[in-house]
């Protein structure tokens, strides 16, 4: 499933024979400014239970998804103003980045409803936020610069280590490593920052327009990028080749992957959505009117949690007795470092735990829909039945005439039917 923002919020779902999008819920925000205001940033939390979305000039909502079909408000965030653009953690729930106009960005705890940590932001007010997959790091693009803030003891101390001139439209981290950042500007061109060294690793000119959109695929080997030239790239992430390139009819105004690497998905200036597959993107699959005005974003759900994320479980090395006799001062020295690897040991496990309870949650979600197809289904087949049973109703009430003419009627249609088919072989055989 995937969302699409214009001036109203829509849940789509992909049909099963891949040729339309069925609506799953529409939500529209509970405070309209008018018509020319519309929703510009929609994210969802790690475990696809809520979104956070934004409308232009007013304050940020966050919906509930539990139940696909009717997406309700829960909380709606009055304390901040002007707020410019909003991101959910990659691995939490509770933590959403909110930057605004005055270049600041702070990070609401959504349990407590307060804030957590204000960050000294841009000089400019903050148009994205985009954390890496491990939350360590958040890329803050404003209108004249942009930033790249690290937090190194994960306590969401967010200090900035890269100060980027520069003035961004799109931006992605990788899904796997975590140091590569894709940017792309309003010149059409796509670069890719190593964010551990500070430098360019590749920058190439994917576009003739502004870029607005970039996603990668799950498995870092493609990236796809879109642009105000009515272009769709989808680049080999290895060779840094553009692999195909497609135009559609108007600018692209919002682009994204689907979880499982098989579909792109495109917001059009005129409110249209297309979905391609992203192995034969000649055709699209799906064209669809979605919106009354331009698609300012689409956002496939997020995956659910990989073991790549979590970080690798350290190891422990004991000594013999034979060596704790030779190193008994190195051993003393270890202790703390043993201390520190319980530890991490015990974060291990939580994070361990909470990927499977994702895990669980997203499965139980899935099973409820294919449960729920299933039960149409069979409903759909019993009324076939019934209704196929109603026809022969005329042997349980119908009189000796009533029943010798459903029969001469069913002869009648019988023998035109056999002499169809007769004529048709006699014009074979000639």
């Amino acid at each position: 499933m995937f969302v699409s923002a214009g001036s109203v919020l829509k849940l789509h779902a992909l049909s099963d024979n891949l040729h339309s999008l069925e609506p799953v819920a529409v939500y529209k925000p509970r405070k309209s400014y008018g018509s020319a205001c519309k929703l510009t940033n929609v994210s969802w939390c790690h475990d696809n239970s809520y979104i956070a979305l934004l409308q232009d000039d007013g304050h940020p909502e966050i919906v509930s998804c539990k139940d696909r079909t009717n997406l309700n408000l829960v909380h709606t965030i009055q304390s901040l103003k002007r707020v410019t653009s909003l991101s959910f953690k990659q691995n939490t729930k509770r933590i959403l980045a909110l930057g605004n106009h005055e270049g600041e960005v702070v990070l609401y705890d959504t349990k407590n409803r307060g804030i957590a940590r204000k960050i000294v932001g841009l000089s400019s007010p903050v148009r994205m936020l985009e954390f890496n997959s491990r939350d360590e790091q958040i890329f803050v693009g404003g209108d004249a610069g942009s930033g790249v803030f690290s937090d190194h003891d994960g306590i969401n101390n967010f200090t900035k280590e890269i100060a980027l001139p520069d003035s961004y439209t799109a931006s992605k981290f990788h899904p796997l490593s975590p140091s590569i950042l894709a940017l792309g500007d309003q010149s059409g061109r796509v670069f890719l920052r190593d964010t551990e060294k500070d430098e360019v690793i590749s920058s190439t000119q994917r576009h003739t327009s502004t870029v607005t959109g970039i996603a990668f695929t799950g498995d870092h080997k493609i990236m796809v990028t879109t642009g105000m030239d009515n272009k769709i790239c989808v680049n080999d992430c290895q060779t840094s080749d553009c692999v195909f390139r497609m135009n559609i009819h108007q600018a692209i105004t919002s682009s994204d992957v689907s979880p499982d690497d098989r579909y792109i998905a495109a917001g059009i200036e005129d409110g249209c959505v297309y979905i391609y597959d992203i192995r034969e993107p000649l055709k699209p699959l799906v064209c669809t009117n979605a919106h009354d005005c331009a698609v300012n974003k689409i956002a496939f759900e997020r995956a659910v949690p990989c073991a790549e994320i979590v970080r690798e479980k350290p190891s422990v090395t004991t000594l013999n007795e034979s060596e704790f006799g030779e190193n008994h001062s190195e051993v003393s020295n270890s202790m703390g470092d043993i201390d520190r690897h319980d530890a991490e040991d015990e974060k291990f496990k939580k994070e361990l735990l909470r990927m499977v309870k994702s895990h669980m949650s997203y499965l139980e979600t899935q099973l409820a829909e294919h449960c729920a197809k299933f039960q149409s289904f069979i409903a759909n087949e019993f009324d076939a039945i019934h209704n196929a049973m109603a026809r022969w109703d005329v042997f349980n009430v119908g009189d000796t005439a009533e029943i010798a003419q459903a029969i001469d009627s069913t002869d009648s249609r019988s023998s035109r039917s056999g002499a169809s088919v007769g004529k048709s072989r006699s014009q074979m055989r000639q």
